[in-house]
């Protein structure tokens, strides 16, 4: 079951955690700073899809901000479903999966407000911003 709801200014998410083995096999998580940016306020919603008659979890864009990479490709009301192929359900899905790209350049799945079909499309994500007055980390 994905976590609860909450609308989140995708510039207040700064850190993402990564779990990693140590030398003694202990599992220990360490907070590392986001390299990229979609661009978008964000929150987890479930929809009803009439196509095939089930309900899903995704990511609704409650803003887009101009000049970023959301704003070419996303609209208010949309509801991006996958991140280069993997279903994402909650924010920290979503922000996880734009830090696993390399490059920055990443594919999303997402339903359209108005007509209700799936829009494939890639997109270059930005550098986060070093200075976006962040609130600190998201965590599982």
């Amino acid at each position: 079951m994905p976590d609860a709801s909450f609308i989140e200014d995708e510039r207040n998410i700064t850190h993402i955690p990564v779990q990693e083995t140590g030398a003694n096999g202990q599992v220990v998580t360490k907070y590392v700073a986001r390299k990229w940016y979609f661009g978008a306020r964000i929150f987890q919603a479930q929809f009803f899809d009439f196509t095939y008659q089930q309900y899903y979890w995704g990511i609704h864009i409650s803003q887009v901000f101009p000049g970023t990479p959301a704003s070419s490709k996303v609209e208010f009301g949309d509801i991006i479903t996958r991140v280069n192929g993997v279903r994402v359900e909650t924010v920290a899905q979503f922000v996880q999966q734009l830090e696993a790209s390399t490059s920055g350049n990443v594919s999303m799945r997402v339903r359209d407000v108005n007509s209700g079909a799936y829009i494939d499309f890639n997109v270059q994500l930005l550098p986060f911003p070093s200075s976006g007055g962040g609130v600190g980390p998201i965590g599982p």
